[in-house]
């Protein structure tokens, strides 16, 4: 992945996968990759606002990481096994997890960054299918002899903060083809470590779940900044507006009958819908809130 590529990728990394993410001890100086890290947050503040106010709990969003672009999506590799945990992943991951051979990596140090590329020459840096579950969301990555996970992070930006895509571009690169692929749906709280209420495994609850959802309009950041904020007439009120609506946000996991896991934050009280790993926003009406109060709100 060459360095602007990194850089683009940085900018939509998950918090909780950013502050598991692997520390590399190479001989090189890997100190780039906190400050990159860090001015990611920055940029999330200045073009995106919301994720980071939403990161409420103690988790560090600097850490040290190792993204990587493959097949359209960005990657980051993952060892921490509270973090494998909350993506439905053992919590470590072993050689006889992977599967065919995906691809291998070139990992290569310019101008003080690292670049991740995918290259046809065999390297000591592997990626496999991910064996006990085969989907796009998760492969395993090989060092050498360390194997870790290579979660999805998200879609490639195309160089544009309003990219878009549907809500199904995410079901796919899990494998729910249709509502039978998921086998539960759950509000989490903010690390996304403990279950809020009961739990939805009703097929007909998860059906409509994924009907609704499947059809919803996808919003870019451009976008749905303009239909949110652009009216107050003042930066004070803007960041007031801001803050509302990330204290109104509620994380809602996706669980696959595979055991994966994947994650949305609705914002019920403003009638949004956001997914990290699509870029996107989604406009949720008023069978979507009869959903909520069903199903959410024991």
């Amino acid at each position: 992945m060459k360095t602007p590529r990194m850089a683009e990728a940085m900018n939509y990394i998950d918090d909780d996968l950013v502050s598991g993410a692997i520390t590399y001890t190479r001989k090189k100086n890997t100190g780039w990759v906190k400050w990159c890290a860090l001015a990611a947050c920055l940029c999330l503040v200045i073009s995106i606002a919301i994720p980071v106010l939403q990161h409420k709990g103690g988790h560090d969003p600097v850490g040290d990481t190792a993204p990587f672009f493959f097949n359209g999506c960005y990657y980051e590799t993952v060892d921490d096994p509270a973090i494998l945990e909350i993506y439905g992943l053992p919590k470590k991951i072993t050689a006889d997890m992977a599967g065919d051979h995906a691809a291998y990596i070139d990992v290569n140090f310019e101008q003080g960054f690292a670049s991740f590329e995918e290259t046809p020459i065999k390297t000591d840096n592997e990626l496999y299918v991910y064996a006990p579950a085969p989907s796009r969301g998760i492969y395993v990555y090989r060092e050498g002899d360390k194997y870790m996970a290579a979660i999805f992070c998200n879609f490639e930006t195309f160089g544009s903060s309003n990219t878009n895509y549907e809500l199904k571009e995410l079901y796919r690169i899990f494998n729910v083809s249709q509502a039978e692929d998921i086998a539960s749906i759950s509000e989490v709280d903010w690390h996304r470590e403990k279950v809020i209420g009961a739990t939805v495994t009703d097929a007909n609850e998860i059906q409509e779940f994924y009907d609704m959802t499947m059809v919803l309009d996808s919003y870019g950041n451009d976008d749905f900044q303009n239909q949110m904020f652009s009216g107050y007439p003042s930066e004070e009120k803007q960041m007031e507006a801001h803050t509302a609506f990330a204290d109104d946000c509620r994380k809602i996991r996706v669980e696959t009958k595979d055991g994966l896991r994947f994650y949305v934050s609705l914002y019920p009280s403003f009638s949004w819908m956001h997914a990290s790993g699509t870029m996107s926003y989604y406009k949720i009406d008023n069978a979507m809130h009869d959903w909520i109060n069903r199903n959410l709100n024991d």
